[in-house]
Order: C-alpha cells, then structure tokens, then sequence
C-alpha cells in the first residue's frame, strides 16, 4: 500500500512538472513574441525616419529606448525631403489592435498631439503658398 501511495505521489509531481514545463514555455514564447513585435516597430519606425519623413516624438522616444544603434543608424541615414509625409504613431496602431480599455485613453492622448502636428503641417503649407 504505502509503494502504491508512493507511486502515485511520484507520478502526481511529474504531472505538476509538466505543467510547469508548459506553462513555463508558454510565458519564454510570449516574451520572445513581445521581443519580435518590439523589434518590428523600432525597424517600422527606423525606416520611416531614414526615408525622411516625420515620425511623432513618442515613436522616436520608443526607438531611442528599445534600439539605441537602430536609432543612431537611422539618423545618420535620413534622406531630407522636400515635403516628408507624417506618420502617425506606430505604438497607436499597435495599441488599437490589443482593444485594452488603457490603450482608448492613450491614443485619445496620441489623437491630440497628432492634431497639433497637423496644424504644424497646415503652418508648412501655408508658407510654401507664400
């Protein structure tokens, strides 16, 4: 009797170990999917920023601090433009597809910043009529 308890007792903690393998590799794969999705927004944002256009300063703040060379890299390969195309926040789009409740207060936050670069625009176009 006590053998069997034993037994059973040996195969319960396997089970447990097993479960902790898999919960285990399931929380290494989520850190490496955050990692890949973090390096493809800092590689979107890079890109935009060599091709010489203009990037909001929240994605330029997330290059910085993710991928220091990436951002140093990009802006010594900016090409300047006559007229850059705006591009609104990478992080936002990111966000939006998540559909936390947090991220509809954020990229309200975002929306006011990018209608304050759009009346910078408006300001661009305006000098160049003139």
């Amino acid at each position: 009797m006590l053998e069997d308890h034993n037994r059973q007792m040996k195969e319960a903690q396997e089970r447990r170990k097993l479960e902790m393998e898999k919960n285990g590799g399931k929380s290494e794969m989520d850190s490496v999917l955050k990692a890949l999705k973090t390096m493809q927004r800092c590689q979107k944002i890079a890109a935009r920023i060599m091709a010489g256009d203009k990037v909001p300063p929240e994605d330029e703040k997330y290059l910085m601090d993710n991928d220091p060379d990436g951002y140093k890299l990009a802006i010594a390969m900016r090409k300047p433009k006559e007229n850059p195309k705006e591009w609104e926040s990478v992080l936002e789009d990111e966000e939006e597809e998540n559909g936390d409740s947090s991220s509809t207060q954020e990229t309200s936050g975002c929306s006011e910043s990018g209608g304050s670069a759009g009346s910078e625009g408006g300001g661009e176009a305006s000098s160049e009529g003139a």
